[in-house]
């Protein structure tokens, strides 16, 4: 549950707690110092829970062409990260998420009053997405290189690293699983397109096209040389399926790893 932040008020209140507490000590001298502390000590708690932060706002999504832009965010222990996903609206589906910027979390401070949400984004031009953030901080994100760069100040060159140490998980799976079958051609993988191409070529041919399909969106992502997708492949019903991970090189389009469960 989150409630409104305000500091004037959260003073006011506290200020009113400890004088309404300091009067009543006053006036009874012989008041249980026990009782005294419970009452300060409530209200250091209610002042944290009315200064805790709003929930990010719900922003429409924009659409252009065959994709949608949504706002989003990450979490991990250290970091806070303002995403971008775009999703496909055509006839294959899939989802890949964009890092905006970071924010660094401070360990004497709750992670979640940290965090800096997305507050507006819209389209400045064909191919740029003009996004701001909680702290009022400016970034321009170009929908066709996935380039992102903030207007009001220096771009973080580490922003692209620090998002792919928390892709690493996605990424890095067991040797025991490498995959032994039949490898596409080897080529580079720069477009999402192709990467998907390789996946349905590898999956089709074991379960057919049209349970492969039937669990779209694919999930895919990117940790430096390593492109992951994940779908769901349906099986005699909605119900059942399983969900698959596959690792491809895209430096080299060889698939590397792939599991299910």
């Amino acid at each position: 549950m989150h409630f409104k932040a305000d500091a004037r008020s959260s003073r006011a209140l506290f200020k009113c707690v400890v004088t309404r507490t300091a009067q009543c000590a006053a006036g009874e001298k012989k008041m249980n110092k026990k009782i005294y502390l419970i009452r300060l000590l409530f209200c250091f708690f209610i002042c944290n829970i009315h200064a805790a932060i709003l929930p990010p706002p719900k922003l429409e999504p924009l659409m252009k062409d065959n994709f949608i832009y949504k706002c989003s965010s990450s979490q991990t222990k250290d970091y806070f990260f303002g995403t971008i996903i775009i999703e496909s609206i055509g006839e294959i589906k899939y989802k890949y998420e964009i890092p905006i910027y970071a924010i660094k979390i401070k360990k004497n401070l709750e992670a979640d009053v940290q965090w800096k949400f997305i507050k507006s984004m819209e389209f400045k031009n064909d191919e740029i997405i003009t996004i701001l953030n909680a702290q009022n901080k400016v970034f321009e994100f170009n929908i066709n290189t996935y380039e992102v760069e903030c207007i009001t100040e220096k771009t973080d060159p580490e922003l692209n690293e620090l998002y792919r140490k928390y892709l690493k998980k996605y990424t890095n799976h067991s040797k025991k699983n490498k995959y032994k079958g039949i490898q596409p051609e080897k080529k580079k993988l720069s477009k999402i397109e192709d990467v998907i191409t390789v996946f349905e070529s590898t999956i089709f041919s074991n379960y057919g096209e049209d349970k492969v399909k039937k669990g779209m969106p694919y999930i895919i992502f990117r940790y430096k040389d390593k492109w992951d997708v994940q779908s769901l492949v349906k099986l005699k019903s909605d119900t059942e399926g399983l969900y698959f991970f596959i690792v491809i090189n895209s430096e080299t389009s060889q698939i590397e790893f792939i599991d299910s469960f």
